[in-house]
C-alpha cells in the first residue's frame, strides 16, 4: 500500500473512533473485506467543475486524492463519516484529464481504496463567444509604500495583464495568471514601487475566443516612509530610578511584520522588561522577545493578513499606521555625561534606512505581501545622573 495511504488510515482512524463508531458484534470480528467502495458516480462535470458520490457498506470516513497526473495525485477532498459520499471539486481546468483515487477507513481500522481512474472536464463555452471580456468590478486594496493588490473580474474567463507608470518614470507589468490559466477572478500583487508616487494603470484581459479588451483603473499614490523612534525623545534620570519608555511606529500602513534591536548603554541602564504595545493589539498575532538577556533590546511582531473576498488574495494587514509597538521597563544603575539609545541601523543617525543586504541588520518591516521596506529613524537621548 502506498504511503499516503498508510498515513492518512492512522488519522483517520482514530478520529473514527474518537466520533464513537459502533457496530454489531466485537470490533476484533471486522475484516477489510466487509468494507467496499461502490457504486462511483461522476456528476456535474463543466469546464471547472465535477461532483464525485460513492457509497461504503460501513460507515466510514473517506477522501478522493486527485490531480493532473497519475503519479501525483497533489489534491484531497474529504468527506465525513456516513455511508453515502459526495464531494464537489471546484477551479478546475478546462478539457483536462483528472486522475482520482478514494481510500475510507472506518472505526475500527479497516480500510479501502480504489483503483486510480480518471475523468476529462468540458471545453470551456467561453471559446465560441463572439464579444470581447468585459472587465468590472477594478480596486486597488492593501496599499504599502513599496507594494499593492490590483484586482478585478471579467464576465469570461480571461488571462489578464496590468500595466502601470509611475510619477517617477517607474513602470510594472504583470500577469494576473499564467498564460494559460483563464479565470473570471483576478488579483496582482504588485511589490518594488517607488513610497510617495502616483501609479496609473491599465487592465488588459484575453478570452478563450483569443478577443481582447482595456480598462484603465484610478490612480493610487504609495505611502510614504515609514518611521522609527523611541518616546520621549529626550530623557532624564537619577541613578536608582525607574526608567520607561516606548518604541513607536508611524506612517506603516499594511505592516505586517517588524524586527527591532535597540541598542543601550549597558553600565548606565538594566532592563527588565519588554511588553507588546497598544499598536500590536491591533491585531497582532504574535509578539517576542528572541534574545532573553534583553542586551540589546530586542523584539519581533506580526499581525494577522486581510483577504479579499472574491479570490481570497492578501489585500493587507491589520496593524494599523501608527502607535507603539513595544513599550521598555528599565532602571538607571550607573551615571554618564550622555547614553544614546537607539536603533542598530548603520551608525543610527537621522534618516538612516533599511540596508537589503546586511545580513545583521535586525530591524526590518514587512508590508503585507511579505517584502521588506525601507525604514527611517529618529534615535532618543537618555541622560543619567
Amino acid at each position: 500500500m502506498k504511503a499516503w495511504i498508510a498515513a492518512a488510515i492512522g488519522i483517520l482512524a482514530i478520529l473514527g473512533w474518537g466520533c464513537g463508531i459502533s457496530g454489531s458484534g466485537d470490533p476484533s470480528t471486522k475484516t477489510d473485506d466487509e468494507l467496499r467502495i461502490e457504486d462511483i458516480e461522476i456528476t456535474s462535470l463543466t469546464d471547472t467543475t465535477a461532483t464525485l458520490s460513492w457509497k461504503t457498506t460501513l460507515q466510514t470516513a473517506s477522501t478522493l486524492f486527485y490531480g493532473a497526473e497519475s503519479s501525483l495525485l497533489a489534491f484531497t477532498k474529504g468527506s465525513p463519516l456516513g455511508t453515502r459520499h459526495t464531494v464537489q471539486l471546484r477551479s478546475l481546468s478546462e478539457n483536462t484529464e483528472y486522475f482520482y483515487q478514494i481510500l475510507a477507513t472506518d472505526g475500527f481500522g479497516n480500510n479501502a481504496s480504489t483503483d486510480t481512474e480518471s475523468f476529462r472536464t468540458d471545453l470551456s463555452p467561453d471559446r465560441n463567444d463572439d464579444t470581447p471580456p468585459v472587465i468590472r468590478n477594478v480596486r486597488v486594496t492593501g496599499i504599502t509604500m513599496v507594494g499593492a493588490t490590483i484586482a478585478w473580474e471579467t464576465d469570461d474567463r480571461t488571462v489578464g495583464l496590468v500595466r502601470s507608470t509611475g510619477t517617477t518614470g517607474s513602470t510594472f507589468e504583470t500577469r494576473s495568471t499564467p498564460a494559460d490559466d483563464f479565470k473570471r477572478s483576478h488579483a496582482v500583487t504588485v511589490s518594488g514601487l517607488y513610497p510617495s508616487t502616483t501609479y496609473e494603470f491599465a487592465i488588459d484581459a484575453t478570452n478563450l475566443a483569443d478577443l481582447s479588451s482595456t480598462k484603465s483603473g484610478d490612480p493610487f499614490d504609495t505611502m510614504a516612509e515609514p518611521s522609527l523612534y523611541i518616546h520621549p525623545s529626550n530623557m532624564q534620570y537619577s541613578i536608582g530610578e525607574d526608567i520607561e519608555f516606548e518604541i513607536r511606529i508611524e506612517n506603516s500602513v499594511n505592516l505586517a511584520g517588524i524586527s527591532v534591536t535597540v541598542i543601550y548603554p549597558d553600565d548606565a541602564l538594566q532592563v527588565r522588561q519588554i511588553i507588546p504595545g497598544q499598536f500590536f493589539s491591533r491585531g497582532g498575532h504574535f509578539f517576542g522577545i528572541p534574545d532573553q538577556d534583553l542586551d540589546p533590546i530586542t523584539a519581533e511582531a506580526s499581525w494577522f493578513i486581510n483577504f479579499d473576498d472574491v479570490n481570497g488574495t492578501p489585500v493587507g494587514a491589520q496593524s494599523g499606521s501608527s502607535g507603539t509597538v513595544a513599550i521598555v521597563r528599565a532602571k538607571a544603575i550607573g551615571s554618564l555625561s550622555e547614553g544614546k539609545v537607539l536603533f542598530s541601523l548603520g551608525t543610527g543617525g537621522d534618516g538612516e534606512t533599511y540596508d537589503y543586504e546586511d545580513p545583521n541588520n535586525r530591524t526590518r518591516l514587512l508590508d503585507h505581501n511579505r517584502q521588506p521596506m525601507p525604514v527611517s529613524v529618529r534615535n532618543a537621548t537618555l541622560d543619567i545622573f
